[in-house]
C-alpha cells in the first residue's frame, strides 16, 4: 500500500487535544529532529506565537529563501516552505518574538502513510520472526520514523503526542513490520530517502478511517 504525501496537513491523524501557552512560539510535536519533508514540493508548516507578530523560517536547503508569515489572532500561523532534491540532512530553523526553534537532521526525501488494522500494524512486539530478525542490523541513516499513537478524536487535531525517529532497533520494534519492510525497498530501489508514518489500529472499522462528510453524502453508507 502506497500513498504519497505533502507531508503534515495534508493528512488526518488520530490524535489528541491540548491547550497552549500562546505568547511562546511553539510547534505540534510532529515537527520534530529527524524528519522527513516531501521533495520537491511545497510543505505545509504550521504552529502558534504572540498574535500579530512575524515568524521567519529558513531551512539550510536553501538558506537565501527565507519564508515570513504573520500570527492570526488567535496567535497561530501557517504557511508552506519550499523544498528541493532529495538530500540531507538539513536544518529547519524558526524565528519569533526574539524566541528560537531549531530543528536538526532533517532529510527532504519522499513520505508515506501506511494505514489500517491488525495486518499493518504488527511488528516486533508481537515477535514476527521477519522483523525481529532485522532489528540488529536496523540502521539506515535514510529511513525516518513516525508511529501515530492509538488516540481517537471525532474531530481533526493540529498535533500529536509522537515525533520522527531515527531508524534503530528501539524505535523499529513497535512499528509496522509491513511498513518497514515497504520504506525498506523503497529507499533501495530509488536511492531517495523515505518517510513512513504508522497510523493502523487493529479491528477498527473502515468508517473511522473515512470522512464524516463522505459518510453523511453516500447513502449506502450512512444506511450502513
Amino acid at each position: 500500500m502506497k500513498l504519497f504525501v505533502n507531508i503534515i496537513g495534508t493528512i488526518i491523524f488520530i490524535t489528541f487535544g491540548s491547550s497552549y501557552t500562546l505568547a511562546q512560539l511553539h510547534m505540534p510535536h510532529v515537527f520534530s529532529d529527524h524528519m522527513v519533508l516531501q521533495r520537491d514540493s511545497r510543505a505545509n508548516i504550521w504552529g502558534w506565537s504572540s498574535a500579530g507578530s512575524k515568524v521567519n523560517i529558513v531551512g539550510t536547503w536553501n538558506t537565501k529563501d527565507t519564508i515570513s508569515t504573520i500570527t492570526d489572532h488567535n496567535g497561530r500561523w501557517s504557511t508552506q516552505i519550499p523544498t528541493a532534491q532529495a538530500g540531507g540532512p538539513y536544518t529547519l530553523t524558526i524565528q519569533s518574538i526574539g524566541q528560537t526553534i531549531i530543528l536538526k537532521d532533517i532529510l527532504l526525501g519522499d513520505i508515506y502513510l501506511c494505514s489500517g488494522q491488525s495486518n499493518m500494524e504488527w511488528g516486533g512486539n508481537q515477535n514476527l520472526p521477519e522483523i525481529i530478525a532485522e532489528l540488529p542490523q536496523a540502521n539506515n541513516p535514510h529511513i525516518r520514523l513516525l508511529q501515530v499513537n492509538r488516540i481517537g478524536s471525532a474531530t481533526p487535531q493540529e498535533n500529536i503526542l509522537n515525533k520522527w525517529q531515527s531508524l534503530n532497533a528501539t524505535s523499529l520494534k513497535p512499528f509496522s513490520a509491513i511498513g518497514y519492510f515497504i520504506a525498506q525497498k523503497l529507499n533501495k530501489e530509488t536511492n531517495v530517502p523515505i518517510g513512513i508514518i504508522n497510523s493502523s489500529w487493529g479491528g477498527t472499522a473502515a468508517e473511522v478511517w473515512t470522512a464524516k462528510e463522505e459518510i453523511q453524502k453516500d447513502s449506502e453508507l450512512l444506511d450502513n
